[in-house]
C-alpha cells in the first residue's frame, strides 16, 4: 500500500527539487494542498483547493490533520495524463 510519508504545513510551496515526493504541502494562508501525483509515472503536480466543507460544484476538498496524518474528503481525480483517481486517507493513498 502506497502512502504518503508525511504532512507540512508550509507557508511558501518549496520550488524545485525542494519539492519532494512523497510530502503533502499544506499552505493554510492560501487553504492549497500540494504533492506529486501518486501514481509515480507521471511527475505532475497536484493542486487541492481546501474547503471546511467538500463542494464537488466549486472543486473545493476538506483536509483533516490528526497526529500528522492528512484525510482528504473526497476522492481525487487526476486531471494529468496518468488520470489517476484515490483516496487519501491518514496519508494512505486509496
Amino acid at each position: 500500500m502506497k502512502e504518503f510519508e508525511k504532512i507540512e504545513i508550509v507557508e511558501r510551496f518549496p520550488q524545485g527539487d525542494n519539492f519532494k515526493h512523497g510530502v503533502l504541502y499544506y499552505n493554510k494562508v492560501i487553504r492549497m494542498l500540494k504533492y506529486f501525483c501518486p501514481c509515480g509515472k507521471c511527475e505532475q503536480k497536484e493542486a487541492l483547493a481546501i474547503a471546511d466543507t467538500f463542494d464537488r460544484a466549486q472543486r473545493l476538498w476538506s483536509l483533516e490533520i490528526n497526529e500528522g496524518k492528512a484525510t482528504v474528503q473526497a476522492s481525487v481525480g487526476s486531471g494529468n495524463q496518468c488520470k489517476s483517481h484515490y483516496f487519501i486517507q491518514d496519508n494512505v493513498i486509496l
